[in-house]
């Protein structure tokens, strides 16, 4: 015989309101913690296919570029959520708002860029990235409002596969170099973008 108890809690484990808010906690923990994941079979994966000195020029570049994303994204997820909370009927207003103030960051970003010392497309590449970067951070605060981490984290999975895909194929064709880590990782981020975008379109 089963306890009352515990007849209890696993009648609670079958509710289906209760499995979908845990398969929503599961999702958006396994989201979260993707990315780390992610970046270490990458640099694993880089080190192995070419040089410990490949990985150590990009992984340079991947510090700087986060630091920055980090920068201009301050902050934001926080104040959305709490704005959206006080007024739910001005989403579209306040989230548009806050990317255009993000925006000006992004020019300030883009300056420095400009006035670095670097090649001409590596300077047009780093500028994709953090301006795909940048939009794509902006719908954190959407993707927990609205509770789309299931669809986030396709995204995410898909977006890793595309990475390395395309670093399998470059490293047979003997093209793997720090540019094309470069742009192959804003590719990557611009696409999980754009599936956001269409996916909060009507926000």
């Amino acid at each position: 015989m089963i306890p009352s108890k515990n007849k209890s809690k696993l009648l609670n484990l079958l509710n289906p309101k209760l499995r979908k808010r845990l398969g929503l906690i599961l999702a958006n923990s396994a989201n979260t913690l993707l990315l780390p994941v992610f970046n270490l079979a990458v640099s694993l994966l880089v080190i192995r296919l070419a040089s410990v000195e490949l990985w150590g020029a990009f992984v340079s570049i991947l510090i700087w570029m986060n630091l920055a994303i980090h920068i201009m994204h301050w902050g934001s997820k926080e104040y959305l959520l709490r704005e959206f909370s006080r007024s739910p009927g001005k989403i579209t207003e306040t989230w548009q708002s806050n990317v255009f103030t993000r925006l000006l960051l992004l020019g300030a970003f883009v300056l420095i860029l400009l006035a670095w010392p670097l090649p001409s497309l590596r300077k047009w590449l780093l500028m994709f990235w953090g301006g795909s970067a940048l939009l794509y951070q902006s719908f954190e605060a959407l993707i927990l409002y609205r509770r789309k981490f299931i669809v986030s984290l396709l995204l995410e999975v898909t977006a890793i596969g595309f990475l390395v895909g395309s670093i399998f194929i470059a490293n047979s064709r003997g093209q793997l170099e720090v540019d094309f880590l470069i742009a192959l990782f804003a590719i990557a981020i611009s696409f999980k973008f754009v599936g956001l975008a269409f996916l909060f379109r009507k926000d």
